[in-house]
């Protein structure tokens, strides 16, 4: 027997979220904004990542957006530019999980 749709659900969620975080993780590497800079940061330090994160979520479409299409065999993969593909992700969930 197969997986559920809930299983299935789950699964497309974390396969998409990991390739959203692949993809954004280094241009926020480079403002700072990495796990583990923000790790490692000072109160003050984190202060004003909260306001860079703050910035980047009222502007996600400065990060641009990827294409997602699913395979025959039900796992995700980039789109070439100007596919149809029917999924387009951007850096707002990143930002989010980032800003928490």
């Amino acid at each position: 027997m197969g997986r559920s749709p809930d299983e299935r659900t789950a699964t497309f969620q974390r396969e998409l979220e990991q390739l959203a975080k692949d993809l954004f993780d280094p241009q926020l590497d480079a403002l700072g904004l990495s796990l583990d800079q923000i790790e490692a940061q000072s109160l003050d330090e984190l202060e004003t990542s909260l306001d860079r994160i703050s910035d980047a979520i009222a502007h996600p479409e400065a990060f641009g957006t990827f294409n997602v299409m699913m395979t025959a065999e039900g796992r995700l993969v980039i789109a070439r530019a100007g596919s149809k593909a029917p999924l387009t992700v951007g850096a707002l969930p990143v930002l989010l999980q980032r800003k928490k």
